[in-house]
């Protein structure tokens, strides 16, 4: 099992939730939305691409499902299917 930091539970959480509304968001909305700074956001970020729970493109974060990949979840993922990191993923 995989396990995250309460920073990455935080940060991927917020990029998945924001997907569940239809919306996407990049560095700066993260920062504008968390007391981190926009180096701590870009490093979190890395570790979750890495750890494979987002993709990263030229603007934006995708939340990577495992069964639906990167995507709008609100297009695919139904109301029980969402997979955000609980607490019980954090060390």
């Amino acid at each position: 099992m995989t396990t995250y930091t309460a920073n990455e539970q935080r940060i991927f959480n917020m990029i998945a939730d924001e997907s569940l509304s239809g919306g996407l968001l990049d560095v700066s909305d993260i920062a504008r939305a968390d007391e981190m700074t926009v180096a701590q956001i870009k490093g979190v970020v890395s570790s979750l691409v890495q750890k494979g729970r987002i993709m990263a493109d030229e603007d934006c974060l995708w939340p990577i499902h495992s069964e639906y990949g990167p995507c709008f979840w609100c297009d695919y993922v139904a109301e029980g299917e969402e997979e955000f990191i609980t607490d019980d993923e954090v060390a």
